[in-house]
């Protein structure tokens, strides 16, 4: 189960390839990418627009640094609900930005990796 509330890049890819993957909201009820940012929109573009690009950015960098320290202190429970916060906030973000995070990730990841164009990728380790 993966509930929903609100640094590094790395870490941010590999949570959205998850959710992807997993394609899952909490209760195991499946939606996808496309449906969950239309709930956010629904349930927060109101704010979120009168917020702005630039704060609602600062509150998705807050959430992924609580993914940080809940992954810092091995929190499974913690890290469930960062997890989540980091999407929702991400969701909420390409919305004032007006951008399809479903169409933005799975264009860039669409079966192999974007570097090496290989599966798994064979990229080399930095």
């Amino acid at each position: 189960m993966i509930s929903i509330k609100y640094y590094n890049v790395g870490l941010l890819v590999a949570t959205l390839r998850y959710l992807i993957k997993m394609n899952k909201i909490s209760g195991g009820h499946l939606v996808h990418i496309r449906e969950f940012q239309k709930l956010m929109k629904e349930l927060y573009y109101h704010r979120d627009s009168k917020r702005g690009i630039f704060k609602t950015f600062t509150w998705l960098v807050q959430e992924i640094g609580e993914l940080g320290r809940a992954l810092l202190d091995n929190d499974r429970e913690g890290l469930k609900e960062e997890v989540g916060d980091v999407f929702a906030w991400l969701a909420s973000l390409c919305n004032i930005l007006d951008i399809d995070l479903e169409e933005s990730a799975v264009s860039k990841y669409h079966g192999v990796c974007p570097k090496c164009g290989e599966k798994p990728c064979h990229c080399s380790t930095e």
